[in-house]
Formats: structure tokens, C-alpha cells, sequence
């Protein structure tokens, strides 16, 4: 098998670890040995974090970072089985509380698998995946972003066995819930599934756009879509409603209930719609009052469509007899 490469990890994390504004490129694993079976290629990975089997999921922040050209090794040639090609990762946390900021990542590629000589069995491709979570508690992902996440070829010689390029990979299991919140992600050219909440994880994704073709939630999943809603109050002369009322509701129940100093109100965090299990969403329903003193407002109260972060403009009636 091939050696692995590696560029900054941590294992056994401590509490308040922080890995900041590093520059990690051109990391790729070793390429498997020739044999009777093909010898596996080495994963490649640029950031990871692995915490303590002792239940306390330690905070960690890695921030700033960069990584580009992480690359599994190829798998090898095989007389009667191809290597497989090996994994490559841009960041991992595992068994913590991880909060991720602003890091970037360019091209992880998993390697490709070995050809088999005698026709059948060519190695599996290695798999890629941008950013996973796996047993991580609360985590957070805020500004990060990611271009170029593809599977490795499997080699020549069927069946072909399948593999996956991934852009946020969540896992959990029966013993414990993995829960990732997405903030204003940038998620491009991903070979496969932008998301993937995998086993007993749930993911949340706010101003984050992904691929409705490319995600999957599994049985044991959930995915939440959501969205920032601006409100603005306005008087017939389109001066701010300085003291308006806005009240947002999901479904009938008040999410958002307040009373405004200026009258505009933005960063309001509002449900679009949620995956259970499948990927056929659930629409939530949202609705935006206004009101001031005894003044009403056009198209109030307003159905709002919040499959992107928009900004509703609410316009008083001018229900006052002008003066002669």
C-alpha cells in the first residue's frame, strides 16, 4: 500500500485548539505496489482533527486555511485485482467541536484505481471530500469554500465499483448525532453530492446554495434549508418606518416578533424547506406582517418564498386626504 500524506493534523485534540491561516498544497498519497492484487494508493489529506473517545468532543477552530492540489494515490496494477485508489480530504474533524471560518480549498482529487491484467476486478477509485464532520458535535462551517471536488477513475476491468466526490460529508451513528450548521458557504464543481448527510446526521445550511440534483439525505438524516430575510418599513414617501411592528412567522407560529427602532430589519433567520430521510423537501410556509399604529401597508400580510435570502419592501398606503 502507499504511504499516506499528510499536512497538518492533530490527534487527541486538547480543548480551545486552533490551526489558523496555513497554506497546504500539492499533498499526495503514495501509489500502491504491483502485485498478484494491485497494492492500494495512500489517502492524501491537508487539515484534520481527531479528538478523544471520552465523550467531551473538545472545541477546536480552524480558520484561514488553504488547500489546494490534495490528492489520493493511485491505486496499482493487479494480474488479477486493481488496486484501489486512495482518499483524499481538504478538512476533517472528528469527535469534536469543531468551528470552521473562511478557509478555501482548490482541486481534491481521490486517486485512481489500478487495472486488473486479466480483464475483471480494476481497483475502485478513491473517494474526495471537501469538508467532513464525522461524530462532531455542533459543528460550524461559516464563509468556507471549496471548487473542484472529484472521485478518482476506477480502473479497467469490470464491475466498475463505484465512489464519490463530496463537497460536505456529515456521519454519525446510533450512539451519536452529528449536527453541522452551513453559513454562507460557497460550494462548486463537486463531482458528485454538494451535501451529504450520511448516518444519523443532521445538517443545516443557511445562505448556502447547493445543487438540488447533487445531495442526498439517507433514511437515518436530516437536512435543513434556511435563509436570511430582510424586512423594510416604509412610509408613503419612502421614509423608514422608525417603530413599525414586523412579526415573521413559519407555519402560523412566530419565529420573529419584534418592534423595530429604525424601521429595516435584516439577518433574520427563516426556514425554507427540510429533507427527512429523502430528498423530497417539505415547503415550510412563511408569512411577514407589518404593522404601525393604525396605518396598513400594501400586500401586508405578504407570502414569502425563501428558497434565497431576499429583502421584502413594505410600502404604507397614504390613506391621508391631502390638504387644500
Amino acid at each position: 500500500r502507499g504511504g499516506d500524506g499528510y499536512g497538518i493534523g492533530v490527534t487527541g485534540s486538547p480543548g480551545s485548539t486552533v490551526i489558523h491561516s496555513n497554506s497546504i498544497t500539492a499533498i499526495t498519497g503514495g501509489g500502491g505496489g504491483r502485485g498478484t492484487a494491485g497494492g492500494a494508493g495512500g489517502e492524501g489529506s491537508a487539515f484534520w482533527m481527531f479528538g478523544y473517545l471520552d465523550g467531551w468532543f473538545n472545541a477546536t477552530t480552524i480558520t484561514g486555511n488553504w488547500a489546494q492540489d490534495i490528492v489520493g494515490g493511485d491505486g496499482a496494477l493487479g494480474n488479477r485485482n486493481g488496486g484501489p485508489g486512495g482518499n483524499a480530504m481538504g478538512f476533517a474533524a472528528v469527535l469534536v467541536t469543531p468551528s470552521l471560518g473562511g478557509n478555501g480549498m482548490l482541486t481534491i482529487r481521490g486517486g485512481n484505481g489500478g487495472d486488473a491484467f486479466d480483464g475483471t476486478d480494476g481497483g475502485r477509485g478513491g473517494d474526495a471530500t471537501g469538508i467532513a464532520t464525522i461524530y462532531a458535535n455542533n459543528a460550524w462551517s461559516t464563509g468556507d469554500w471549496m471548487n473542484t471536488v472529484t472521485r478518482g477513475s476506477a480502473g479497467a476491468g469490470p464491475p466498475v465499483q463505484p465512489s464519490y466526490g463530496v463537497g460536505y460529508s456529515l456521519v454519525g451513528d446510533a450512539t451519536f448525532r452529528t449536527r453541522t450548521t452551513i453559513v454562507n458557504g460557497s460550494i462548486g464543481n463537486v463531482g458528485d453530492y454538494d451535501i451529504l448527510t450520511n448516518d444519523y446526521s443532521d445538517g443545516t445550511t443557511i445562505n448556502t446554495w447547493f445543487n438540488p440534483a447533487k445531495f442526498q439525505v439517507v433514511a437515518t438524516a436530516t437536512l435543513t434549508v434556511k435563509n436570511y430575510l430582510g424586512v423594510e418599513a416604509y412610509w408613503p414617501a419612502m421614509a423608514p418606518v422608525a417603530g413599525a411592528s414586523i412579526r415573521v412567522e413559519d407555519e402560523g407560529a412566530p419565529v420573529y416578533d419584534l418592534v423595530s427602532p429604525t424601521g429595516l430589519e435584516y439577518w433574520m433567520v427563516v426556514t425554507d424547506r427540510w429533507y427527512n430521510g429523502t430528498t423530497t423537501p417539505t415547503d415550510n410556509r412563511t408569512e411577514v406582517f407589518v404593522t404601525y399604529l393604525a396605518y396598513n401597508f400594501f400586500s401586508e400580510p405578504r407570502l414569502v418564498d425563501m428558497g434565497t435570502s431576499n429583502t421584502q419592501v413594505f410600502v404604507m398606503i397614504d390613506e391621508q386626504a391631502p390638504t387644500s
